[in-house]
């Protein structure tokens, strides 16, 4: 009897140590640190909102988060198609002892292609600094940063409080994939990118050359069905990696 009561008590002690483990890291993971950028990426928290009626407006989305209607989001958040708007709340506490000269810009990447609208309000210690509309029913010459994704340069310094209230609407999967990336690893990731699209496209463009001739040789439509098949493919690939709205329809959303 003596021993189980000291094994429960052990227990008891044990968990009372590692109780406040998951809300240390809980309070600690959207703050952003010299070692937390240090592999390049950095994942700040989302908190979310349904808009049903698809009209709050920006302090409306703030009331409701005052009022704990939002939800913290999964790391990879997906809510599939047919949703109503969202309002996304992003919180990056940036560490007094961060090292800003080594990374005085960071780029904020929503990496979703095809979302229809988004609205980002950019906050620095409770003060707006600027408002972005994003999205593929915008021209691609209106974005803050050209690339295939939806990227904001953001400036950080020691000590401050960066809020992002982003608002989505659209006919596509709603999801917010969201990384804050240092320059260096940004352009890393956007060359393998390059790299897997330019070989894709490019055996596709040759498969297809290749098909034509044998279709012409031997008078068969099924080598042109192939073709067919093989661009529709590839166009699909490039409309849903946003390459195509970047190089090919910029100006037509």
């Amino acid at each position: 009897m003596l021993r189980r009561t000291g094994v429960l008590i052990w227990l008891a002690l044990i968990a009372g140590l590692l109780s406040p483990m998951p809300f240390a890291w809980a309070a600690s993971n959207y703050t952003l640190t010299t070692a937390a950028i240090a592999d390049g990426e950095f994942r700040p928290p989302v908190w979310y909102f349904e808009d049903e009626s698809r009209t709050a407006t920006l302090e409306q989305a703030q009331s409701f988060y005052v009022q704990n209607r939002f939800r913290r989001a999964p790391d990879e958040f997906n809510a599939g198609v047919a949703q109503p708007a969202h309002w996304f709340r992003v919180l990056v506490e940036v560490d007094a002892d961060f090292d800003a000269a080594a990374n005085p810009v960071l780029y904020l990447d929503i990496m979703d292609s095809i979302l229809d609208d988004i609205q980002l309000h950019h906050l620095v210690n409770g003060k707006p600094v600027a408002t972005y509309r994003m999205g593929d029913t915008i021209p691609f010459a209106q974005r803050p940063f050209p690339g295939p994704t939806f990227v904001l340069p953001v400036h950080l310094l020691p000590g401050e409080v960066h809020e992002f209230w982003i608002r989505i609407d659209t006919a596509s999967t709603m999801q917010l994939p969201i990384r804050l990336w240092t320059p260096r690893q940004y352009y890393v990731e956007q060359n393998q990118a390059t790299l897997f699209y330019g070989m894709l496209f490019g055996l596709s463009l040759i498969r297809g050359i290749y098909n034509i001739l044998i279709g012409w040789r031997v008078q068969s439509l099924s080598y042109l069905y192939y073709v067919g098949m093989l661009g529709s493919g590839a166009l699909h690939r490039a409309y849903a990696s946003g390459i195509a709205f970047q190089y090919l329809w910029p100006e037509w959303p």
